[in-house]
């Protein structure tokens, strides 16, 4: 049951001060994992792309509702 709200909620409009949180967070794992490519510091490169990607996903939850 809870399943089923969370997806709802998932595909709901997010609000615009969310959104570009979001966009934000994977802009900025983006460019620090091309940097750390560039460095040598694959480890690094794939702890920003992850984090970047879950905080979007994240922010895709929100929702101008504050009943779950």
């Amino acid at each position: 049951m809870i399943v089923s709200k969370l997806k709802n909620r998932y595909w709901k409009p997010t609000p615009k001060t969310f959104r570009k949180i979001g966009d934000t967070l994977l802009a900025c794992s983006t460019m620090v994992a091309s940097y750390s490519i560039y460095a040598g510091f694959e480890w690094v490169a794939i702890v920003a792309i992850v984090s970047g990607v879950i905080g979007k996903f994240l922010t895709n939850f929100s929702t101008d509702e504050d009943k779950l």
